[in-house]
């Protein structure tokens, strides 16, 4: 029974991580994309 917790932990722990890193890795690409837009708009101006 101590063992099934344990592995429940690490699974939880393992999805915890992996959900983080994705948002992460989301934002840093939707910033990467807002700032290739506005040195677009800037170059043109």
């Amino acid at each position: 029974m101590i063992n099934l917790a344990v592995e429940f932990a690490a699974l939880v722990n393992f999805i915890a991580s992996v959900t983080l890193y994705t948002v992460a890795n989301f934002r840093a690409k939707r910033r990467l994309k807002k700032q290739r837009k506005e040195e677009k708009a800037a170059q043109k101006g």
